[in-house]
């Protein structure tokens, strides 16, 4: 083990005193620096440690990291001295260049491709005066649309834009406007865009944010309904706009959500997010006057009611109805009647059950307590069907929103019903009924 251990310490270089001096002059000068870099750059030794068994160098200097860590791990110094050491192929010269506000400047574009570098910059951008902002900017203006791409660099430029000057945010703007489009569809652009969009709003500048929408509407923007990554950004401008000007995106949403469009917003994955955000807005400005743009609602409605309540994404859309819209929960009682069991079992459509017992008036409760009722009188009165609601995983939900919210005389019903069953206590999800069921009778 003794051998082991020396063999292990062949390559450890002594700490000369110019090293010793180094060590000694960075602690105090970049703790929130070294914290950064101390929080991810462990990670990164490792994996170096393991790729450089061909570069003898690498290998000495890992060696001396590795002494470091595990052998004065308790000596602050040198633990911090350890963590101040980045892409240690090629940092082994240390100098007071590495971390200064000056060389992070110099080298913004190379930094901002980083893991750690990223971060570094956009610290020293944050807490920068407009000096600093302004030669980092200066730096980074050339590559703005390659750092708005890049999987570090798109971190920096959103700094730069959240907490940039008005010049600056119409700079990138003007860098960014052809690539749009593009930026839209990409995972990191989509995030330097939607930045953008958000700073515009909050600035109340709706014409620069149409400009952004023209350009999306020319390229096809139906097809950013359906993507991953370009569907955050129309829920973004959406957010941001007002009454006045969300008309355009208001007319082409539209377009996609009516029963005879051949890939319906409703049922779709990305689509059914972007439908319930405009919503959320339609309601939301409804709070402040009146909207006209109660046509979507409409149209959601006359789709196919039975793929609504069953399909994983309209169901939602349903659930918010039903929330925000008293008028509408008649309607959809209309449609659940003489399905209710039918809808109870179901994966997604026992919520939109739930939802209308929890938010429907004392009427729009008990149809549906006593459609259960009536069709398990219409089997031999042997509560078959609502024990089959009480053991099933979807069901039992129902069955517990009936004894909680109907009507005193449904509620008896329902429990003498479940009650007059022996195999209650049989089933995975009846004992969540029974438990219900136990409260409701202490609180008599």
């Amino acid at each position: 083990m003794e051998k082991e251990t020396n063999n292990q310490n062949k390559n450890i270089l002594p700490l000369s005193n110019e090293q010793e001096k180094y060590i000694n002059k960075s602690l105090n000068k970049n703790d929130k620096k070294l914290e950064i870099i101390k929080e991810i750059n462990e990670p990164i030794i490792k994996s170096k440690s393991n790729n450089s068994k061909n570069n003898t160098m690498n290998n000495i200097c890992i060696n001396n990291m590795n002494y470091f860590y595990k052998n004065i791990i308790n000596n602050q110094k040198y633990n911090q001295f350890y963590f101040n050491l980045t892409n240690i192929s090629t940092t082994y010269n240390f100098n007071d260049k590495f971390l200064s506000t000056k060389y992070v400047i110099s080298m913004s574009i190379l930094l901002s491709k980083d893991k750690i570098g990223s971060k570094l910059v956009q610290m020293e951008y944050e807490r920068g005066n407009d000096e600093i902002k302004n030669e980092i900017f200066e730096t980074l203006k050339k590559q703005i649309v390659s750092l708005s791409e890049d999987t570090f660099g798109n971190y920096v430029i959103q700094k730069i834009i959240f907490t940039g000057d008005i010049k600056r945010i119409d700079y990138i703007f003007e860098s960014l406007k052809e690539f749009f489009f593009g930026l839209s569809t990409h995972q990191n652009g989509c995030r330097v865009l939607q930045a953008l969009i958000e700073v515009l709003g909050k600035l109340k500048n709706y014409k620069k944010i149409q400009i952004i929408v023209d350009i999306l509407i020319k390229n096809n923007i139906s097809s950013l309904f359906y993507d991953q990554n370009g569907n955050h950004v129309i829920q973004k401008i959406i957010d941001v706009l007002d009454g006045d000007n969300i008309n355009d995106i208001y007319s082409t949403i539209l377009k996609s959500v009516k029963p005879d469009c051949e890939k319906n917003l409703l049922f779709n994955k990305y689509g059914s997010r972007i439908v319930q955000g405009l919503l959320y807005k339609l309601n939301e400005l409804q709070k402040e006057k009146d909207n006209e743009n109660n046509n979507l609602i409409d149209i959601i409605c006359e789709n196919n009611f039975d793929e609504l309540c069953k399909n994983q994404y309209s169901n939602y859309i349903l659930q918010f109805l039903i929330e925000n819209y008293q008028n509408k929960i008649e309607f959809i009682c209309n449609k659940l009647k003489g399905n209710i069991y039918k809808y109870s079992i179901d994966n997604y459509a026992s919520y939109i059950i739930q939802k209308v017992i929890d938010n429907g008036n004392g009427q729009q409760r008990d149809q549906i307590g006593k459609e259960i009722i009536e069709n398990d009188k219409g089997n031999n009165n042997k509560g078959n069907n609502i024990m089959n609601l009480v053991r099933h995983k979807n069901g039992n939900y129902v069955i517990q929103k009936i004894i909680q919210f109907c009507s005193s005389n449904v509620k008896k019903d329902i429990i003498n019903r479940i009650n007059n069953n022996n195999s209650i206590k049989r089933g995975k999800y009846s004992k969540y009924v029974s438990n219900i069921i136990e409260r409701y009778n202490s609180s008599i």
